[in-house]
């Protein structure tokens, strides 16, 4: 068994998977290490007696020709058969109902239907969106207009733009999409997230989610790069600041001359690396950085029509104070599956047992039969993850979806380089920059490699 490498990559979700694609490509001799026997982390497929459910994340944004997730994508070599959801998602309060265009222009059209006083507002603030993405899409994160965004919340931005609570409620509406603490989310985050949804459209691969991460090692395997699955990283040995090798837990050493972590940074560092071996200015970073909050999950297989369901698609609010976050449910359906993914918020950390997670579950199907009332009926599998089932699988801190939270200040720059104190390690996912979702950890393993490719004066 080859031990030495040119880059070993710790972690199988798609940061690390676009990360070791690209250096494989380059023609660099790569290695993946994965702890489960999956890939792909939260963008992941698992099956269940006739069913096959998403794992976590189960849509993708910038998919569209010529967008980011696109770019990356083709410049990797990989094609993913991608379905265009339209609408985009539905929204529903109870005093009304929302379908959002999957298109952005569409959307300011709607809304300047619905809201024709609040015309000029509408435009100034898609305009903004608009000229965020593009900037973000150029990858220049110190432009002066995503500056002044930094420091400030989405709801100061919304507050300072518009009048009607109604309007607020439709365009924040999917904030659950980077998080779930609405008051508090960086403007930032959510303009990219807009950009990313919306500008572009809303997709899903044919085949499901784990069609991403299959494809992707596919193209890996095609350039010779190597992944090793059931195989987790238990220390990385640093010898004059630069990491040599690392162990698994199984006893075996896996050399490099460079390495990229993927997983969570908290482990990364305290566990893997070690507080001797990190700057005291980073460790106090990497404490004060704040862990996003997680969701419940529950996976429905159902005795009802995939097209029935489909009109089920969408966000959830049980009262009209559209900022209380916990009143929201995310309910996804599949194209032409009888599946249901519902998402609930979790404001605080729950010690779980059978009772707490068995209550949850029955609180949330209990949501569910105001708009779908013969759910319980129709029900021929269900199972729930909680945050511990999260954490056990991915490895994340308190089973965090999203990394670090994306309240302001904690976006693009603000978050963790992708370079590191350790001379030759560096970061990817979610953890790092630019931020949280399938583009954006894309985006930062696309980065990573071209850090180390720039260090050995490669294309």
């Amino acid at each position: 068994m080859q031990s030495k490498y040119d880059v070993i990559i710790i972690g199988s979700g798609i940061g690390g998977l676009v990360s070791a694609t690209r250096l494989a490509k380059s023609g660099l001799k790569t290695l993946v290490l994965e702890k489960n026997d999956i890939p792909g982390g939260c963008v992941c497929s698992f099956k269940r007696k006739n069913f096959i459910f998403d794992g976590g994340a189960h849509i993708v944004g910038s998919a569209g020709r010529f967008q980011i997730f696109d770019t990356i994508l083709k410049g990797l070599g990989v094609k993913i058969d991608f379905i265009n959801l339209d609408p985009a998602e539905r929204i529903q309060f109870p005093s009304f109902k929302f379908e959002v265009p999957a298109d952005l222009d569409n959307l300011k059209e709607e809304l300047i239907k619905d809201f024709p006083k609040e015309i000029n507002a509408i435009n100034i603030f898609f305009d903004l969106v608009k000229k965020i993405w593009r900037r973000f899409s150029s990858g220049n994160f110190n432009d002066p207009m995503i500056k002044q965004f930094e420091d400030k919340t989405f709801m100061q931005v919304l507050n300072d733009v518009f009048v009607s609570s109604g309007l607020k409620a439709i365009i924040s509406s999917q904030f659950i999409y980077a998080g779930n603490n609405l008051n508090e989310i960086s403007a930032l985050a959510m303009f990219l997230l807009l950009g990313s949804y919306l500008k572009d459209g809303c997709f899903y691969p044919r085949r499901g989610m784990q069609e991403i991460p299959e494809a992707i090692i596919c193209a890996l395997t095609n350039y010779k790069g190597k992944i090793i699955f059931n195989q987790e990283v238990d220390k990385i040995i640093i010898k004059d600041n630069n990491a040599v090798n690392l162990i698994t837990k199984s006893g075996i050493s896996y050399e490099a001359d460079f390495f990229i972590s993927n997983i969570d940074a908290r482990k990364t560092f305290f566990e893997l690396i070690g507080e001797d071996n990190i700057t005291q200015d980073y460790l106090n970073k990497l404490k004060k950085l704040e862990v996003a909050k997680g969701f419940f999950l529950i996976y429905l297989g159902l005795n009802d029509s995939p097209e029935k369901l489909n009109k089920l698609r969408g966000f959830y609010f049980s009262c009209n104070n559209f900022d209380k976050d916990l009143d929201c449910i995310l309910v996804f359906n599949p194209p032409g599956k009888n599946i249901l993914h519902v998402v609930a918020p979790v404001g605080e950390r729950i010690v779980w047992d059978k009772n707490k997670k068995a209550n949850f579950e029955n609180k949330i199907l209990d949501k569910m039969q105001t708009f779908y009332p013969e759910i319980i009926e129709k029900i021929i599998f269900k199972e729930s993850a909680t945050l511990d089932t999260i954490e056990k699988y991915t490895g994340n801190t308190c089973g965090s979806p999203y990394g670090w939270s994306n309240i302001a200040n904690q976006t693009l720059n603000k978050r963790l380089s992708q370079a590191t104190p350790i001379g030759n390690l560096f970061l990817a996912g979610h953890w790092t920059q630019p931020g949280s979702g399938v583009v954006a950890v894309a985006l930062s393993g696309w980065n990573a490699a071209g850090l180390i490719l720039d260090k050995l004066k490669r294309g």
